[in-house]
């Protein structure tokens, strides 16, 4: 059973249909969360751990922030990948493992 589960993170597209959702309330929580128990500076980067399609990455990249995102899945990184690029987003990608 888990096998068929792991065929999703081989289907870029699907899992993007299946989990595409508005992040930045998310996005603003985390911001929060650093502003208030972070350092006194300014968030400047982030790296989006298991990015998947970019989802956050991307929407950090909206607020200005340097972001990175890094993923297993080449798939998922080639979509992310050319979604930031449609926004015009500048997000570094790296496929490669979280460890």
């Amino acid at each position: 059973m888990m096998a068929e589960h792991m065929n999703l993170y081989d289907k870029a597209s699907y899992y993007d249909v299946i989990f595409d959702r508005d992040v930045e309330p998310e996005v603003a929580f985390l911001a929060g969360l650093y502003q208030r128990h972070g350092s006194r500076r300014q968030l400047q980067s982030v790296l989006d751990i298991a990015c998947g399609p970019g989802f956050h990455a991307r929407a950090f990249a909206r607020r200005g922030l340097c972001a990175v995102g890094i993923d297993l899945g080449e798939p998922m990184l080639q979509l992310a990948g050319e979604k930031a690029e449609r926004e015009g987003l500048s997000v570094e990608w790296l496929a490669a493992d979280m460890r």
